[in-house]
Parts: C-alpha cells; structure tokens; sequence
C-alpha cells in the first residue's frame, strides 16, 4: 500500500465527516 493513497483515503473520509457534521 502507498502511504498517499492511505493519506488520500484518511482525507476524503475526514472531509465527508465534516461536511455531515455541518449539515
């Protein structure tokens, strides 16, 4: 597994999570 490919995973999760949160 790539280390950024992890990073981009973690990131796009954490987005997600904050955009829930917010609405």
């Amino acid at each position: 597994m790539q280390t950024t490919e992890i990073h981009d995973e973690l990131f796009k999760t954490n987005r997600e999570n904050q955009n829930t949160a917010v609405n």
